[in-house]
């Protein structure tokens, strides 16, 4: 399954139209795309000058979190106000997802571990761009905008919840 953390990077322009993409192969592949925002992001506010970044990653779900990334893509969730304690009790309903909290444990310990591992990438390799081109910048330059996940190669992506 892929998982997609999107950042917005205070004060790191990219004086480019083109995206810079590093991929790094392993047991669990992962790619950062770093890029200047969008004509329609800059309509929505952001600045030229705030580089927007992609991290990619492929990871296996565990036994216990998978049916609950199952019930996500049902479109299914925990009954509102209550925590979930498998997948099995999550329900189809309309409202604002619960968050992070109301999933079950093994899920939450699931993401909880992808989000530590792509961020910990991305603070890495922005201040590896950083100190590179000699760029100096705020001393917490990433903006978290939520974690994705996606079960056919990327073509859609399904928020999960925060906290």
């Amino acid at each position: 399954m892929l998982f997609k953390q999107c950042y917005t990077v205070s004060r790191l322009d990219i004086h480019s139209p083109q995206s810079l993409r590093i991929s790094l192969d392993g047991p669990g592949a992962i790619s950062l795309l770093i890029r200047s925002p969008t004509e329609k992001e800059r309509e929505n506010g952001a600045k030229t000058f705030n580089a927007q970044l992609d991290i990619i990653g492929e990871f296996v779900p565990s036994k216990k979190s998978l049916p609950v990334f199952t019930a996500l893509i049902e479109g299914r969730r925990p009954p509102k106000g209550k925590k979930a304690l498998s997948g099995d009790e999550m329900i189809l309903r309309e409202g604002p997802s619960e968050g992070l909290e109301s999933y079950p444990n093994p899920f939450v310990a699931f993401v909880d571990n992808v989000c530590g591992k792509l961020s910990a990438l991305g603070h890495a390799f922005v201040a590896t761009l950083r100190w590179r081109y000699a760029q100096e910048g705020p001393p917490s330059p990433l903006r978290n905008f939520g974690l994705y996940c996606s079960n056919d190669g990327g073509d859609s992506w399904l928020p999960i919840p925060g906290r």
